[in-house]
């Protein structure tokens, strides 16, 4: 475990993804051979604060099933069969950081090796969605944002999500646009890059991102990483 946090930090995709199951739906080797771009995070110091326990040495993919977002990236019917002969376990990861989210991470073996499945933040779900919303604000000019419709019907997942429709001109300059569902701890986010290897802009696209439907709110966020500048544009609530 500590060794994939350590080849994380290093920004080594090819480390994590051999410590990665081979169902693993966010191995990074292959999201960065897609065309995306891994961003490591922390340093050596902050792994040493970092505790793990062993909360359920005999988990089941039922137990996955509990974490956020495991409905958006797996088939229930299809990971068990495949995880049917695994050994699996449950490890809570918590940080001295307060700012930290504590995570759960899911482990399976595979070839007689532990490895890394699947994480997701500990659910701490208010009663009242709403208690956690802040004020609105709204991408008048769209400069980011020209709509977000939260009855989009997804062709491929049962799982909800809104698209967020981003402009065609952009009003500000951001390179990099991230989105996030405050409730149900889902982002998604889109960048521009320009080389040899990929080209991309996040003008004129649309992102999809699960949300909570007990009540969400969505918070888009433009960032210029040339400034080290981030601006929230747009921040719209769903109450159902």
């Amino acid at each position: 475990m500590y060794a994939f946090l350590e080849a994380a930090v290093e920004e080594d995709v090819d480390q994590m993804s051999e410590l990665s199951h081979s169902h693993n739906p966010l191995d990074p080797a292959a999201w960065v051979e897609d065309g995306w771009e891994f961003r490591g995070g922390g340093d050596e110091e902050e792994i040493e604060e970092i505790e793990a326990e062993v909360i359920d040495s005999d988990a089941t993919v039922t137990d996955l099933f509990e974490l956020e977002g495991a409905e958006f990236w797996f088939e229930k019917e299809e990971l068990a069969e495949t995880l049917d002969d695994a050994d699996m376990a449950m490890v809570e990861i918590t940080a001295e950081d307060p700012t930290e989210d504590d995570m759960v991470w899911m482990l399976a073996t595979e070839d007689g090796e532990w490895r890394y499945l699947f994480a997701a933040s500990v659910d701490d779900t208010p009663d009242d969605p709403e208690e956690a919303f802040e004020e609105p604000i709204e991408d008048e000019d769209d400069d980011v944002v020209v709509e977000i419709d939260w009855e989009y019907d997804s062709p491929t997942s049962d799982v909800p999500q809104a698209a967020v429709v981003l402009t065609d001109e952009r009003g500000i300059d951001a390179n990099r646009i991230e989105i996030e569902s405050t409730i149900e701890g889902a982002s998604s986010g889109a960048f521009d890059r320009d080389d040899d290897e990929f080209t991309a802009t996040w003008e004129d696209i649309t992102l999809f991102v699960p949300y909570h439907t007990d009540g969400d709110q969505i918070v888009v966020t433009a960032i210029d990483e040339e400034e080290n500048e981030s601006t929230v544009v747009h921040r719209e609530h769903y109450v159902p």
